[in-house]
């Protein structure tokens, strides 16, 4: 059975649960799925499935070519963040 949890002023009931993430990496995740035409949740289930993946079959050189373009496009979103402000939703 699902747990569900309450959510909103007027109590409706979801089962999902809300998802915390760095605005840095939300932004990225919502880039590249409107890019992709493809849902949040299928990008991220994409995601990981690969991740998994790599580490099975030990990727280690992609896996830290990857950490590194990461650690870029944070510096890059941070220079856009403090020039422009905070980056809608």
């Amino acid at each position: 059975m699902v747990k569900r949890i309450r959510k909103g002023l007027f109590g409706s009931i979801t089962k999902y649960k809300p998802l915390w993430c760095l605005h840095n990496d939300w932004v990225t995740v919502k880039a590249l799925s409107e890019k992709k035409l493809i849902s949040i949740t299928k990008l991220i289930h994409d995601m990981i499935k690969v991740y998994l993946e790599c580490h099975e079959q030990n990727h280690n050189k992609q896996i830290e070519s990857l950490n590194n373009k990461v650690i870029i496009l944070a510096a890059e979103v941070r220079k856009y963040r403090d020039r422009f402000g905070i980056i809608k939703d």
